[in-house]
């Protein structure tokens, strides 16, 4: 509301914010037509597996892997973590020496500019992303997003 307000010259009770990154990508696999949905942005690939996996272990597993340390930092949102000299730097190492290593390759995307994209994603002070909300069900999350690049790299 204040950034609004002092930014923009409004008044507003419950702004809405976004961020201007956006992907969708299905499987092109549909028994009865598919929808024109690529007028929206859609991309349409034969198999949603590798994106899939690229969206598990750079974005997920960037979030389960900075939310611990973050907590006992007593930050409250990503972009504050993000803007942490050790965390972001710790961080950018596991992804880029741990991580997309682990990563078959995924067609027409180079993993490490969408590593560079997730990174600016998080350090957006506008999604206020908490740290709360990361660190909740950390019992599910590692095992599906640390786990496996940690086994396949032993």
């Amino acid at each position: 509301r204040q950034f609004v307000k002092e930014e923009l010259g409004y008044e507003d009770g419950a702004p809405v914010f976004c961020e201007p990154y956006k992907q969708w990508i299905l499987e092109d696999n549909f028994p009865s037509g598919r929808p024109a949905l690529e007028r929206v942005g859609v991309q349409f690939v034969p198999d949603v597996k590798p994106y899939e996996l690229m969206k598990i272990r750079i974005l997920n597993g960037a979030h389960a892997a900075l939310c611990y340390a973050a907590a006992l930092l007593e930050l409250k949102h990503v972009h504050d973590a993000m803007d942490h000299p050790v965390i972001s730097a710790f961080l950018d190492c596991v992804q880029r020496n741990e991580v997309i290593p682990s990563i078959p390759p995924v067609p027409d995307t180079d993993l490490y500019d969408y590593w560079e994209l997730i990174q600016a994603r998080f350090g957006n002070p506008m999604i206020a992303d908490s740290i709360d909300r990361i660190c909740f069900d950390g019992a599910s999350r590692q095992p599906k997003f640390i786990i496996p690049p940690v086994a396949e790299n032993l």
